[in-house]
């Protein structure tokens, strides 16, 4: 008995089938590949994000600890390990000031002492000549001179006052700029000539 079934109509049918079954599979496969290749940046940019804030930490092994336990509840800790990393940063960049201080002074040949100790053991940035000279009962106090280095002054112009009693007029350098007149009358009543680091040239206030 002769079968009925269009054989050449079936095979067609099997065809689109296959067609739309490839199609399905590739539309599949790009979305698994894009899947992964997402993944795969999430993670490159979650690392590169680490590292960052490792870094911008100190780099301390606490600091790493820290970044992958986290600090759960406890703000306090959040707040003081936030604090404690200001608090390097800031450091820094004062270390940081100094040194081109330091590298201008050599280039002049200028004579000058780092962090000299002087009375109760205050540590200004920079003594001229330097701290044998401060010490030296007989050498004229006329002929020293003290210089601060701050980035930053706000309130903490003020410590630099106690730093060397040998020296009544007293030099303040900072990058900032954004100090107010009453700061400025204030200092120069406690006769502290402030240096503002602007434009690459070193200018006095007046």
């Amino acid at each position: 008995m002769r079968s009925r079934v269009n054989t050449v109509e079936l095979y067609a049918r099997y065809q689109e089938e296959q067609r739309t079954l490839t199609a399905a599979r590739g539309e599949a496969w790009e979305k698994a590949r894009g899947r992964k290749d997402r993944q795969i940046e999430a993670a490159k940019r979650s690392n590169k994000l680490r590292r960052s804030t490792i870094k911008l930490m100190g780099g301390t092994r606490f600091a790493k600890k820290l970044l992958k336990e986290g600090f759960g509840d406890d703000v306090d800790s959040f707040i003081s390990f936030s604090l404690s990393v200001q608090n390097r940063r800031k450091s820094r960049a004062g270390h940081a000031l100094e040194n081109h201080l330091e590298e201008i002074f050599i280039s002049r040949q200028i004579c000058y002492q780092r962090g000299a100790t002087t009375e109760n053991r205050a540590r200004p940035d920079f003594l001229f000549p330097s701290g044998g000279e401060y010490h030296d009962p007989f050498f004229d106090s006329n002929l020293l001179t003290m210089l601060g280095a701050k980035s930053t002054c706000k309130d903490r112009w003020r410590q630099v006052l106690s730093e060397a009693e040998r020296i009544p007029d007293k030099h303040l350098l900072t990058l900032e700029t954004a100090i107010s007149t009453a700061q400025t009358d204030e200092m120069r009543g406690h006769r502290l000539q402030l240096v503002v680091y602007l434009n690459h040239l070193l200018r006095p206030t007046p």
